[in-house]
Parts: C-alpha cells; sequence; structure tokens
C-alpha cells in the first residue's frame, strides 16, 4: 500500500461507513480491479490485493477499532504526536530563519565594532593656508614606464614534439613516407 494512504482511501469510504457501505464499496472494487475483469491492467492483482486486505481489516469489528485506534495514534511523521512538528517549510520557517540571520548579523556588527582597533580622530589642521604653502613639499616622481617589448619567441613545433625529439635522440627512427 502507498505510504499515506489508509484502508479507508483503498475501499474509498469515510471513517465513519457503515458495515454495509463497506460491503457495497468492497464489492464495487472487486468488480472493478478484479485480474480476470480489469481489461489487461498489469496492477490489478497489486491493487486487488490491497483491496482485499482492507476488507478484511474494515470488516471485522475488533480489527477495524485496533485499526482506527492505530490510525489516530500515528502522525504523518510515523510516531505518536511529536510535541513539534518537524515538517521544515511554509511561512513560520521562513519567519524563523529569517530572524535567526538578522540576529547573527547584529551580533557580528557588535564583535567587529567591539573587539576591532578604534580608528585615532584627525586632529584639524590649525595653520594658516599661507603657512601650509611656504613649507617644502617632499614629492616623489612616479616611476618611469618602461617602452613596450615583444615578448621572446615561442619555441617551435618540432621542439615541443615529442615524437620529434625521439628521433633527435635516436629512440625512433623515421619511417619513409608511403
Amino acid at each position: 500500500m502507498q505510504p499515506g494512504r489508509s484502508f479507508y482511501d483503498v475501499l474509498g469510504v469515510a471513517r465513519q461507513a457503515t458495515p454495509e457501505d463497506i460491503r457495497r464499496a468492497y464489492r464495487r472494487r472487486a468488480q472493478k480491479f478484479h485480474p480476470d475483469k480489469s481489461g489487461g491492467r498489469s496492477d490489478a492483482a497489486a491493487i486487488m490485493a490491497q483491496i482485499n486486505k482492507a476488507y478484511e481489516v474494515l470488516s471485522d469489528a475488533g480489527h477495524r477499532a485496533a485499526y482506527d485506534e492505530q490510525l489516530n495514534a500515528v502522525t504523518p511523521y510515523g510516531r505518536s504526536r511529536p510535541a513539534i512538528p518537524l515538517v521544515i517549510g511554509g511561512w513560520p520557517w521562513y519567519i524563523l530563519s529569517g530572524t535567526l540571520c538578522l540576529i547573527l548579523l547584529v551580533l557580528g556588527w557588535v564583535a567587529v565594532n567591539t573587539l576591532a582597533p578604534r580608528r585615532v580622530a584627525r586632529t584639524p589642521i590649525t595653520a594658516s593656508p599661507s603657512v601650509l604653502l611656504a613649507e617644502p613639499v617632499n614629492r616623489v616622481a612616479p616611476p618611469a614606464i618602461e617602452p613596450w617589448r615583444a615578448p621572446p619567441a615561442r619555441p617551435t613545433a618540432a621542439v615541443d614534439d615529442p615524437v620529434a625529439r625521439l628521433v633527435r635522440e635516436g629512440v625512433v627512427t623515421p619511417r619513409e613516407p608511403r
């Protein structure tokens, strides 16, 4: 049976269905999905097995009560009702993750501002402009720009060719052209 499908879903009845409704739904489904009458469906035998199992459980009052209790106890997460839903997604998780990112960003900003050394404030200029202009200025000449030179010549293909190197070294003898 597919995960998340109950026996009620297999038979196509509500959980409050009477035993007569369950019997009628079983007969309808059995006629539709019986392997001999299904018209060559390859999965008819598997579907019929699910229908038979669902009818076996839901037709017996004791089995049905135990099954209903089991359905009430099991959640989509596969265990008895967790205190915190573990499904991640949706708008609550977006708000939570955005808030956490903002908190981390603020904490990082505070840490940088408290741990980083403070810059020294610059003192304002108190001298008059005429005194500043009279002082000699030590200017450094910019570095000289060298003229363009052509890049060194690239070795020829014969030097780079591994076969030519083997022929030069005498490891391989050249073949006669055809």
